[in-house]
C-alpha cells in the first residue's frame, strides 16, 4: 500500500468508528430519555446512520486496508440491501425531522393547531411508512446482486469493490432511476421548503427579540429555536453532501478509465452526514439543566 492509500484507509476508518459510535449514543440516549417527540425522529435517524455506517463502512474499510474479502453472494445480498434500505430511511427521516419542527415552530393559529395536535401521533406511523416504502422500492438489489466476481470473467458486470452487479436491461435501469430521483428529490424538496420557512420564522423570532430588549443581551434561546436552528443546519448539509455526491457518480460513471481518487472521494461523501450528523443534533439538543426546568 502507498501513502495515499494507507491514508485513505486510515480516514474511512476513524470516520466509520467514530460516526456509528456518535450515533448508537444518539439512539441509546433519545431512547432513554425521550422528553419529546422530536427525540423519536432523532432516534429512529441514529438507528438509520447506524445502519448505513456498519452495511456499508465495514466492507469499504476492508477493501481500502486490503484485508480478503469474506463476503458471498448472500452476504453480499444481505448487506446491500440493508445499505439501500438504512439510506432510503435516512433521507426520509430527515425530511420527516424538518417537516415536524417547522410545525413545532409555526405559530398556533386555528389554521396550524389541529396540525400542530396530530403531528406527535403521526411521527410512529410515518416511520413505519418509511421502513415499508424502503423495503419495497430495494427489493430488486436482492435478485441482481451477487459476490465477488473476476474482472476478467465477463463485461456484463459490474463491480463494487467487494460485491458485483450482474447486466440488467436499460429499461430496467432507466426506471429503477426514475423511481429513486423522484424519491430523493421529493423529500429534498420537502426538508428543503420546510426548512426556509423555519429560518424565515427564525429570521422574525430574532428580530422580536431583539425588539423587546432593545440593546439589553438577549436571553437565551427556548429549546424550540435551537431544536430549528440544528435542523436547518442538518437539512443544508444534506443537500450539499447529496449534490456533491450526485457530481461525483456521474463522474464516475461516464469516465472511461478508472480513476481512484475521485472513487475515493465518493466513497468519504457517501459517508459523512451519517458521521457528522449526530454531532450536530447533541450539540444542537442540549438538555436544560433541572434548575432552568424548576425555575420555568
Amino acid at each position: 500500500m502507498n501513502v495515499d492509500e494507507v491514508s485513505f484507509a486510515i480516514l474511512l476508518t476513524v470516520q466509520i468508528v467514530l460516526g456509528a459510535s456518535g450515533n448508537i449514543v444518539l439512539l441509546i440516549f433519545s431512547i432513554r430519555s425521550s422528553l419529546r417527540p422530536i427525540d423519536k425522529i432523532f432516534a429512529h435517524l441514529g438507528l438509520a446512520n447506524t445502519m448505513v455506517l456498519l452495511s456499508k463502512g465495514i466492507p469499504e474499510t476492508m477493501q481500502a486496508w486490503k484485508l480478503e474479502n469474506f463476503l458471498d453472494t448472500m452476504g453480499c445480498k444481505i448487506l446491500l440491501y440493508c445499505y439501500r434500505v438504512a439510506r432510503g430511511l435516512s433521507i426520509c427521516t430527515t425530511s420527516l425531522l424538518s417537516v415536524f419542527q417547522a410545525i413545532t415552530l409555526s405559530p398556533r393559529t386555528p389554521r396550524w393547531a389541529p396540525i400542530k395536535d396530530r403531528a406527535p401521533r403521526s411521527i410512529g406511523l410515518s416511520c413505519l411508512l418509511f421502513w415499508i416504502l424502503s423495503s419495497l422500492l430495494d427489493v430488486t438489489v436482492l435478485k441482481y446482486v451477487t459476490g465477488p466476481q473476476n474482472r476478467t470473467r465477463t463485461r456484463s458486470v459490474l463491480h463494487l469493490k467487494y460485491c458485483s452487479s450482474v447486466s440488467v436491461s436499460k429499461g430496467i435501469v432507466l426506471v429503477n432511476s426514475i423511481i429513486f430521483t423522484f424519491r430523493d428529490l421529493l423529500f429534498i424538496g420537502l426538508m428543503s421548503g420546510a426548512s426556509l420557512y423555519m429560518m424565515f420564522l427564525l429570521y422574525r423570532h430574532h428580530n422580536l427579540v431583539r425588539h423587546l430588549h432593545g440593546h439589553r443581551r438577549p436571553s437565551r434561546s427556548t429549546p424550540e429555536v435551537q431544536a430549528a436552528k440544528c435542523v436547518v443546519l442538518l437539512v443544508v448539509l444534506y443537500d450539499l453532501l447529496y449534490g456533491s455526491n450526485s457530481v461525483t457518480l456521474n463522474v464516475l460513471l461516464n469516465t472511461r478509465a478508472e480513476s481512484p481518487l475521485v472513487l475515493n472521494i465518493h466513497t468519504v461523501l457517501s459517508f459523512v452526514f451519517s458521521a457528522v450528523s449526530p454531532l450536530l443534533i447533541i450539540n444542537g439538543n442540549r438538555r436544560p439543566s433541572r434548575r432552568r426546568l424548576s425555575e420555568e
